[in-house]
Order: structure tokens, then sequence, then C-alpha cells
């Protein structure tokens, strides 16, 4: 929705596009999305492919299944294709239109978080829940925040601990999927950063996890 560009003193400017894409503020849905996807849904390319009207019916029924849920008794079962990456592909403009509108997202629940102080502690505790979780195999949700320039989240999959103890989280970015983005944690600081992107211009970010259980 907006052209970013940092300016001579590494200031963060925003302008709005003058030709704004259709599909835009939606990395909360994508990131809910493929949250429910991995937990909730398997895939058999051996059956036959949906119509449309089912497919939507499909894709209303797997966004609509909270996150924070266990998986209990059989998967979702998305007919026609081997995984997500050939669905997604095939049945864009459907995703688009079935998996969420980008106007909920700014009566997140977790949104009050933004404007409450993050302490190092907190974000200590949230490094060591990445690591523990990535290790058993999960995947996890991270909203990051500075209250402005950047209100984003990620999904969090893997790690790497480099030679000075920091520990490089890699995270698949809705804003550009194509790529892992590397959100670094620091213990002798106990923050995270990001590094400088085409939305944001680099640095410490406050960390807290997105999709889980309202009562937590």
């Amino acid at each position: 929705l907006w052209a970013y560009s940092v300016d001579a003193g590494g200031r963060l400017q925003m302008r709005a596009q003058e030709h704004p894409p259709a599909y835009t503020r939606r990395c909360f849905v994508l990131v809910r999305s493929t949250l429910q996807f991995r937990k909730f849904v398997q895939f058999d390319a051996r059956q036959p492919k949906l119509d449309e009207a089912s497919c939507r019916r499909l894709l209303r029924t797997i966004s609509r299944v909270p996150v924070w849920l266990p998986q209990i008794g059989q998967k979702i079962v998305v007919p026609g294709y081997a995984d997500l990456r050939s669905f997604s592909e095939a049945n864009a403009k459907l995703c688009q239109d079935e998996l969420g509108a980008w106007w909920p997202n700014y009566f997140r629940f977790g949104n009050w978080r933004m404007a409450m102080p993050f302490p190092r502690a907190g974000q200590a505790k949230l490094a060591r829940e990445l690591k523990n979780e990535i290790d058993r195999g999960q995947i996890r949700a991270v909203f990051l925040t500075r209250f402005r320039p950047i209100n984003h989240c990620l999904i969090v999959y893997d790690y790497r601990t480099q030679k000075d103890g920091r520990r490089v989280f890699l995270a698949c970015d809705p804003n550009d999927a194509q790529h892992p983005r590397p959100l670094t944690y620091d213990g002798r600081t106990r923050s995270f950063s990001l590094p400088p992107t085409s939305y944001f211009n680099g640095g410490v970010v406050n960390a807290a996890p997105a999709y889980v259980s309202p009562l937590r």
C-alpha cells in the first residue's frame, strides 16, 4: 500500500503508492492462513480437484478454525494438490477472496501489545520458546512492532546460532516470500533486530507471539 524509502539521515519515509496493488495489508491474514493449513489440512493429489464453488466453501471452512486450537481427529482434506504452494498458485484469486479481509487485523486482540512496554526478560523468554518449538519441528507466528514505523507479522521456522552467540531465526515474510528473512536475537542486549528491508530501515524491533490462545 505504501512506497518506502530511507533518507540521508537513515530515517524511513512513507508515502502512498500512486498505483497501489490490489492485494495489500494482509501479512496477518497470510501468516494465520499458513498456520491453519499446516496444522489442520492435508493435501491429496490423487483425488480430483474441486469445482470453484466447493473450493470457496473449503477455504472458508479452513480460515475459520482458530489457530490456537489443538488438531483433533482427521485433518481437512484438500483434493487435487500435493501441497499448499501448488494449491495457492492455482487458486490465487480464490485464496485472496476467501482467506480474510485486511480491516479485521486492525481490531486484532493482540494489537494491544504494541502500545505496552516490552521488558527484556520477555524478549529472552520468547527467544527460548522459538528455539524450543523449532527443535520440536514447529513453526511460530511472531508479531514485530515499533508502533511506528513497523507493525508486521512473520513465520519463524528455523534458526542458526552464530559463533558470537547471537541466534539468527529464519522467517517467512509475506512481503517477500521468496527469500528467508533473518530475525536476529542478541542475548547480550536481550533484543531482536531486523535488517533493512523495502519497508523498514533496520534495527531493533519488539517481538511478541501471535495467534496464540487469548487465555495465554
